[in-house]
């Protein structure tokens, strides 16, 4: 049984975030809605409190994903999850330094994310998704 945790996504490719949403809603959670840009995710996280964001690094507008996750924990207690294709040494640094729940590297299957969030959530899987 899964918690119906709710999740937001933070992906400027709109297409990955749909991938991201279909997801997420199989394996059991509520996607409280998907943003691609800072100013995006804050007013969701304002109006949701997600219980856990996914954050690109790499997205929309003036601020990355790592700056994003720097305005979001001055304001909110939601704890974030990285899931970037960009993995320099110097990005994991900075990323890092944010303290994330985890650092995944792009492409992730569908099942190891479910994985994921169901050990972070404490809730048992569902067999549903494939690998």
């Amino acid at each position: 049984m899964t918690s119906g945790a709710k999740i937001l996504i933070v992906e400027d490719e709109a297409i990955t975030a749909m991938g991201m949403e279909h997801v997420l809603t199989s394996c059991g959670y509520s996607v409280v809605g998907t943003a691609a840009r800072c100013e995006e995710a804050l007013d969701i996280c304002n109006e949701t409190n997600p219980d856990l964001i996914l954050m690109d690094i790499n997205i929309e507008g003036n601020h990355d994903g790592i700056a994003t996750c720097r305005h979001i924990k001055k304001l909110y207690d939601i704890p974030v999850m990285y899931m970037t294709a960009y993995s320099t040494e110097e990005i994991k640094k900075r990323a890092l330094e944010t303290k994330p729940e985890q650092y995944l590297t792009k492409p992730i299957r569908p099942k190891q994310l479910c994985n994921i969030l169901h050990t972070f959530f404490n809730t048992s899987p569902i067999s549903a998704i494939e690998t």
